[in-house]
């Protein structure tokens, strides 16, 4: 590490050990293994550092379990900010620390000092370890849903600019359920005090000042009322009002056409019902029509545009420039990502085996609007047509009085009533 990088390293571990993360091993134990530490800069922050053990390299990461990672949709952070106004983000950094390791664990999480080389470990979770984003999001998630609950400050929609400037420090009442400890104008520190269901959040935070425009894991998001069109549908639109402006009869390389076809193509989620695949069929069949071959001689020929695709592109035109569509997260983003789209899915489906039967496959497709609430709902719109599914079969006699498993990677849990009582009970039906 040179001088500057190594300064970051030095100031992170005693910051950890200053809030009681990192310590000095339980007597009559010993650290085992150890993880070195390495530094990354952070984007778009000159001068930042983020300090990382490299569990990895270590070794601990081949003994953690891999679990899947909850990451905060945009929903979580658009619907708490004052719209048409300013809003200041509270950094929560160090609520990361608040999970403890277990004993046990404890030998193999070893740190060196950097300067003063004590082997240290980690009694919270260590940052460079596999499973700690996916612990720190899920129950942090779940701690947001118990904040919003319980205490009216979080509830209902802002309706003012506020800054408080409370200068409490004198302590924290469990009784009084939560407190914030805000600094004056000057720009300081943040101190939050949580207390839900004998949990508690505290710690010193990083606040940044009020403005119309936050960045949140490298997302703009805007909450003053001008206009913000993605990027994705400025060069749409773009393409469009190109091809319909050009001479009718005007020779275009299908290469170039199949660039601009694939622009639009990657649209189709953002338009109602996906029907903007079925209003580029005549585009793509002119890009490569048939008896042309395969390869990528046919991209090399040129073509004219006819009037079928010039009115594929004019509606196209009119979809870009309403106001349809919302933001939503992308579908393989691994953090929080804006893309345009109206929230709907291509479908559902599933396979089914009924005993001593083949299995049988089926496939559905949601509605065409989106709801506020969690997406169990489409997983339970799935088990209805499941079970529909298997009411129809003619083996389906075979299954009454037995037990339906029922697999899927939906988080929720789903509680089946006996087949038996299908059909009896009205609010099952």
């Amino acid at each position: 590490m040179d001088e500057e990088v190594l300064k970051a390293a030095i100031q992170f571990v005693d910051e950890l050990v200053e809030l009681g993360v990192l310590r000095s091993i339980d007597e009559g134990l010993t650290v085992l293994t150890n993880a070195p530490l390495f530094v990354v800069g952070k984007d778009g922050q000159p001068g930042q550092w983020r300090v990382i053990s490299d569990m990895l390299q270590g070794g601990q990461n081949d003994c953690v379990g891999q679990d899947p990672v909850f990451m905060p949709r945009i929903a979580h952070i658009v619907d708490q900010k004052y719209t048409e106004g300013y809003s200041a983000v509270v950094d929560l950094s160090k609520f990361f620390y608040n999970f403890p390791t277990h004993p046990e664990d404890r030998p193999y999480l070893g740190l060196l000092h950097p300067k003063t080389e004590e082997l240290l470990t980690y009694y919270g979770l260590a940052m460079g370890a596999g499973n700690s984003p996916a612990i720190a999001c899920r129950i942090g998630l779940a701690f947001v849903r118990l904040v919003k609950e319980k205490f009216g400050v979080f509830q209902g929609e802002a309706r003012a600019n506020c800054y408080w400037t409370g200068l409490q420090d004198n302590g924290f009442d469990p009784q009084l359920g939560y407190e914030f400890i805000l600094t004056s104008n000057d720009g300081g520190a943040v101190h939050i005090w949580v207390w839900v269901d004998d949990f508690l959040i505290h710690g010193p935070t990083d606040k940044k000042t009020a403005q119309g425009l936050q960045f949140f894991l490298d997302t703009a998001v805007d909450s003053v009322p001008c206009l913000q069109i993605p990027e994705a549908k400025k060069r749409a639109l773009d393409i469009c009002d190109y091809l319909l402006q050009s001479p009718k009869h005007k020779k275009w390389s299908r290469l170039g056409l199949a660039v601009a076809v694939g622009v639009l193509e990657s649209l189709t989620e953002a338009t109602p019902w996906q029907l903007g695949h079925t209003h580029l069929k005549e585009f793509h069949t002119i890009v490569h029509p048939p008896g042309l071959g395969n390869g990528a001689a046919p991209y090399y020929t040129t073509t004219s545009l006819n009037l079928e695709v010039l009115d594929e592109l004019q509606w196209w035109r009119q979809f870009l420039t309403r106001s349809e569509g919302l933001f939503v997260r992308g579908w393989e983003a691994a953090t929080l990502v804006p893309t345009f789209g109206d929230g709907s899915e291509t479908g559902t489906g599933g396979t089914i085996q009924l005993p001593n039967c083949d299995f049988e496959m089926w496939r559905g497709k949601w509605k065409p609007f989106i709801y506020i609430f969690p997406s169990v709902w489409k997983e339970l719109a799935t088990l209805k047509e499941t079970l529909l599914r298997i009411k129809e079969s003619p083996h389906a006699r075979q299954v009454i009085g037995t037990t339906v498993f029922y697999f899927t990677d939906n988080s929720e849990s789903i509680g089946l009533p006996p087949l038996a009582l299908l059909g009896h009970a009205p609010s099952t039906n």
